[in-house]
């Protein structure tokens, strides 16, 4: 019997004065302190140009966060995961001084498919994706995998909507899509499990372009986006984690970057564009600042929160009420040893049904 030692359970849905900044004309602002924001503000400040982020939360880093536990050591509630085509966070990690570790993935992985328990070889066909299931749904989930990786090679990454079939593939749920393939009982609880895993939403709730869109930026310059790469751990976007938790990465990017130049908790409640084309962005403390441009670095949904002067295009207000983003809860169980890998299991589970849909191995 192995104890619990600890259990953390988090739920992921998603007014400062800078001393000389607000009285002086700022060639940018950027809301929105994640990866996006600071990943703006680095590329500024290489250029010399003059610029101040804003952020609500009282931390840099958005959806990346680290969390001490209990019993001493930390962890990540929020994303964790690299993989060997992500040039630009690998980059960043090396620039920053940040090292890497490989996932543990030696062993069986457990799926949990139509009440039946199974179990295949981390390092098996497709790695984390494809369960031990009958020979029919095995090819029909490849058939259907293969399908969307040359569907993935059309696309354009760095415009997604001006590929050639972006409007075809827009007016379709991937749902829609998978419906279309005929899958077996089985086929499609797998493809079903893997899109929730992946996008923390149901099929249904995604757009065909934007599936394949996504498939397709999981590539680099040398190797295409597949749907494969999206769930495996060896060789795909689970393999590595970052020494010291993800958080530190945009802890040190803002240090870099100066203090000064960030303002924490900080939420903005308006942005106007002025008279003389300046822009004021406004804190619901009431604070000001001025800039020649203005970067929004967040989601849609929270984007939308802001008041704009003038109003956004109407297209562009749309997006941001109606936009969902992805949806999941995170909880960190903790043991003195990982038994698991003793019994020869990797750590990684995949359920279509239940409360907990999907684990790794998260021990150092």
């Amino acid at each position: 019997m192995h104890l619990l030692k600890h259990f953390v359970f988090l739920a992921v849905s998603g007014a400062v004065a800078i001393a000389g900044v607000q009285s002086a004309t700022l060639d940018t602002i950027i809301i929105g302190g994640g990866f996006s924001g600071l990943s703006a503000a680095k590329t500024l400040a290489a250029a010399g140009n003059s610029y101040l982020v804003i952020e609500a939360r009282n931390r840099t880093g958005g959806r990346v966060e680290n969390a001490q536990l209990p019993g001493g050591g930390y962890t990540e509630v929020g994303g964790e995961f690299f993989g060997p085509t992500q040039d630009h966070a690998l980059n960043l990690a090396k620039e920053l001084g940040v090292d890497l570790y490989e996932t543990y993935n030696k062993g069986d992985n457990v799926w949990y498919l139509n009440g039946h328990r199974g179990r295949s070889n981390a390092g098996g066909l497709f790695g984390s994706v494809v369960p031990d299931i009958d020979p029919i749904s095995l090819a029909q989930v490849v058939t259907v995998q293969y399908a969307l990786d040359k569907m993935a090679k059309s696309i354009n990454v760095a415009e997604p909507w001006k590929s050639a079939k972006a409007a075809e593939w827009d007016k379709m749920t991937f749902g829609a899509w998978l419906d279309e393939r005929w899958l077996s009982k089985d086929g499609r609880a797998v493809m079903d499990a893997a899109t929730t895993s992946i996008f923390s939403a149901e099929p249904f709730q995604l757009s065909l372009l934007y599936t394949v869109a996504y498939i397709a930026s999981a590539g680099n310059a040398k190797n295409p986006g597949t749907f494969e790469r999206l769930t495996s751990t060896g060789g795909g976007a689970q393999m590595y984690r970052v020494v010291g938790g993800t958080e530190i990465l945009a802890t040190k990017l803002a240090d870099k970057l100066g203090h000064q130049n960030i303002a924490l908790s900080s939420p903005v409640q308006t942005v106007e564009k002025k008279s003389d084309g300046e822009y004021s962005v406004v804190l619901r403390n009431g604070t000001a600042f001025t800039s020649k441009t203005v970067v929004v670095a967040m989601s849609p949904p929270v984007a939308g929160l802001i008041n704009y002067d003038p109003p956004l295009p109407s297209q562009r207000t749309e997006l941001c009420k109606l936009m969902v983003m992805g949806s999941i809860g995170k909880a960190i169980a903790t043991y003195k040893e990982p038994f698991w890998r003793k019994a020869g299991f990797s750590g990684q589970a995949v359920s279509d049904s239940g409360t907990t849909r999907a684990t790794f191995d998260q021990s150092l």
